[in-house]
């Protein structure tokens, strides 16, 4: 709900009134505490503090590994810091979801149960550094995908670059959530720029494994070179960005012609991938 509230000078400073209804439902009184962040040219008034530590406790004794992978990825994200888990001989794979989380360890281990907490914290986390590694990953990895259609490489050496493109997207998905970003109107589109580079990820590779013939590797060099120009548009700096945006529109004009001409399996991925790259540029005007 949108409040709007006057400003009133109070000798040296100034202050404004809050919501009755609000101090109520939290039970606040005149000595209660409140944490005040200063975002941009927002404000936000919490009557939790930002540093107070997020966590919840889950059973996952019946669930199968995918559903608890999910279920611990999307609590990772959502940014709790303390995830106590109850389980049932999984602890196996438990250990394999800690060593996966960045920043994450096992703090403590009954019988049946674990406790996964965040030990590094956000606080000297720098989202723009992070972001532009997730970006460089996924060129890499793009460019060892077209090595393994030319069977230059073994499908062993792509797993580790594959495995970082997913850890560093659910950090940055961690970052957006718990931490934001100066100004929230850049929260959701970076959100999209994430979850999207990720997807690409996921796409390319079912692509390369959908066997593709060898007239069309020449198609997945040019997916990769707008794979680039897209990566180099996102972290571009005014001027450069907008040159970097047309550019990147040229290249995907061209292969859209392409693929086209006759629809595969693989053609079909990576027209997905085309697609997908056009709506994130879109947001970058």
């Amino acid at each position: 709900m949108n409040m709007k509230r006057k400003v009133i000078k109070q000798r040296s400073s100034y202050t404004i009134t809050l919501p009755v209804k609000w101090i109520k439902q939290l039970n606040l009184r005149p000595s209660s505490e409140i944490d005040v962040n200063e975002i941009g040219k927002k404000l936000i008034v919490s009557a939790e503090k930002s540093n107070e530590k997020k966590s919840i406790e889950i059973n996952i004794s019946n669930l199968a590994s995918g559903f608890v992978w999910r279920e611990v990825l999307g609590l990772y994200r959502k940014g709790y810091d303390e995830i106590i888990i109850n389980h049932k001989d999984q602890i196996s794979l438990l250990r394999e979801i800690a060593n996966y989380l960045i920043g994450f360890e096992i703090t403590k281990q009954e019988e049946n149960k674990v406790i996964i907490e965040d030990i590094a914290g956000l606080e000297n986390a720098n989202f723009e550094i992070i972001f532009k590694r997730v970006g460089f990953i996924l060129t890499d990895l793009s460019q060892e995908f077209y090595q393994l259609l030319q069977n230059k490489i073994k499908e062993n050496e792509i797993i580790v670059l594959d495995r970082n493109l997913d850890k560093f997207t659910d950090y940055c998905l961690r970052f957006l959530n718990k931490k934001g970003l100066e100004s929230f109107e850049d929260i959701p589109i970076y959100y999209h720029l994430v979850s999207q580079i990720e997807y690409i990820g996921d796409v390319y590779k079912e692509a390369v494994f959908s066997k593709p013939k060898k007239e069309e590797i020449a198609l997945f060099e040019k997916t990769n070179n707008i794979i680039k120009l897209f990566i180099e548009s996102i972290n571009a700096k005014t001027p450069e960005k907008k040159e970097k945006i047309l550019k990147t529109y040229e290249e995907i004009k061209k292969l859209e012609k392409l693929l086209s001409k006759k629809e595969t399996t693989s053609s079909i991925y990576l027209k997905i991938i085309n697609t997908s790259i056009k709506n994130c540029i879109n947001l970058l005007f």
